[in-house]
């Protein structure tokens, strides 16, 4: 008898109160061993908790780089958001895991501009804020370079306070990181003026 065997007792896509599923464990606990094989038993990759939460947005909260390629190889959504609207991306930038990032950036469905949005209820959290405005916040020159060099990045958008990566840059004297960004800026515009 295995670890998960097909027995009617054994439902491998069943959920505890708060919508976690039996995959969200397996990556919360960092097991690529159960991980695979749980894809193997056809779970449902893109089952959301109640939170909004899937195992990929777990994996790259947790920096569990291994089992996000693995979830990406098999089907997993990198553009399923949370309740705050913060997907995969959001949580490997925030959290400083540059592997995960280029990762996710490498994946053709991601929106690299994809933005938090407030939940009804919320009385503070979510700022409106990119993946960009994650990796200024943590001073991660890598990870803005990596997140410029995306062709779809918009450099210019702002947040729910009015505010640009720049000037968030610029605010918490990250120079190094607000040159960064105002040279894409001036790129971006100068090929916009050009086409």
């Amino acid at each position: 008898m295995g670890l998960v065997d097909d027995t009617p007792m054994c439902n491998i896509d069943s959920a505890d109160f708060q919508g976690k599923s039996v995959l969200e464990y397996a990556v919360g606990g960092g097991s690529e061993a159960i991980v695979q094989l749980l894809i193997d038993k056809a779970t449902d990759l893109n089952h959301q908790n109640r939170s909004g939460f899937t195992a990929l947005a777990i994996a790259a909260r947790l920096g569990h780089a291994a089992i996000a390629r693995l979830l990406l190889r098999h089907g997993a959504d990198p553009t399923l958001a949370n309740r705050t609207g913060r997907v995969p991306l959001h949580w490997a930038a925030a959290n400083s895991f540059v592997s995960l990032v280029r990762l996710f950036l490498a994946d053709p469905r991601i929106d690299v501009n994809a933005q938090e949005h407030l939940w009804p209820g919320l009385r503070y959290g979510p700022q409106g804020w990119s993946a960009l405005f994650f990796a200024v916040q943590n001073g991660q020159r890598i990870i803005v370079k990596a997140l410029l060099s995306h062709p779809m990045i918009d450099p210019t958008i702002t947040d729910l306070a009015g505010r640009t990566a720049l000037m968030y840059a610029n605010e918490l004297s990250h120079l190094d990181i607000a040159a960064l960004i105002e040279a894409s800026c001036k790129e971006k515009e100068n090929t916009n003026r050009m086409a």
